[in-house]
């Protein structure tokens, strides 16, 4: 598995193809995905509530903290700056 730091980059809006690979977040962010498969865990390895999300949950928004990881299993994912 291939860990991505997710930084200024990744931080264009468009959408990011990801046939499999991992993001770890270096700051908060808002994380829009639509796919096959991700898993969301915090900086301990644990999963976190909510953070399992399939193909069922459609174009889906989530708040990652810094430290949290996403692993991707084929899917569409934009990260955007998360200001409180």
């Amino acid at each position: 598995m291939v860990v991505v730091i997710a930084g200024d980059s990744d931080l264009n809006g468009e959408y990011h193809k990801v046939p499999r690979g991992s993001f770890e977040m270096q700051e908060d962010m808002a994380m829009t995905f639509r796919g096959y498969h991700c898993d969301i865990v915090d900086s301990d390895g644990n999963a976190v509530p909510g953070g399992q999300l399939t193909r069922k949950d459609g174009l889906t928004r989530r708040i990652l903290k810094a430290g949290y990881r996403c692993h991707i299993l084929s899917g569409r994912v934009t990260f955007k700056r998360f200001f409180y």
